[in-house]
Order: structure tokens, then C-alpha cells, then sequence
């Protein structure tokens, strides 16, 4: 699944990483006895491997601002369970184009 979005005038790819490395992620980032993600790892896995800006280099938490962290911080975990939609990015950030998901149906062969 790709998702193109605008965050203050810039273009970012978002590609997921598919539903193993998800899972596996989940195990990773998951602060058991908060039940709550460790955002660091979150942001640093998303930076690394899920968003691809489309000029200029990756981002990593220490180039960005406060504000646009924040904006990450509800933005990546909604883009990894695949609920990311328009209306709720977050504040400045335009979701361009969503590419579905593969039907149940024809699923053999479908990349992601």
C-alpha cells in the first residue's frame, strides 16, 4: 500500500512495510505495561522505512520541528494499521492519493 501526502508544502511517499513487518514492528514498539507505542521507535523505524520524501533527504526526528513530530506521531500509526484517511492526517497534511488495498479476490501475485 502507497500513500502520497503533502505536509507543509512537501511530498512524501508513504509505503508500507506489508503485514509481517507490521506485526513484527508491533511486537517491538509496544510498551507493555503502558499498552501504548514507543513513539521513538515509531518514528525512527517510519523515517527509516516508510516515508520517502520526494525531494531532499530522509527525515529522521532530530531535522524536524516539534510541530511536524506531533503531526507524525498520529500520522504513521494511522498509515500502518491502514486507517489513515483525509479527514484525519492532521493538522496540514493533505492526503494526495491512496492507492486500495488488493481485493480478497485476485490477492495471488498483488504487491503491496
Amino acid at each position: 500500500m502507497k500513500t502520497r501526502i503533502e505536509l507543509k508544502g512537501k511530498g512524501y511517499i508513504l509505503q508500507h512495510p506489508g503485514n509481517r513487518a507490521w506485526l513484527r514492528l508491533q511486537k517491538e514498539m509496544l510498551n507493555v505495561s503502558t499498552g501504548q507505542f514507543d513513539m521513538e521507535k515509531v518514528l525512527d523505524y517510519g523515517f527509516e522505512n516508510v516515508v520517502f520524501p520526494e525531494e531532499g533527504p530522509k527525515l529522521n526526528i532530530d531535522s524536524i520541528s516539534v510541530a511536524e513530530m506531533e503531526v507524525w506521531q498520529g500520522l504513521l500509526p494511522r498509515f500502518l494499521r491502514d486507517r489513515l484517511t483525509a479527514g484525519d492526517a492532521g493538522p496540514g497534511v493533505t492526503v494526495a492519493d491512496k492507492a486500495p488495498a488488493p481485493e480478497a479476490e485476485g490477492l495471488e501475485g498483488a504487491k503491496v
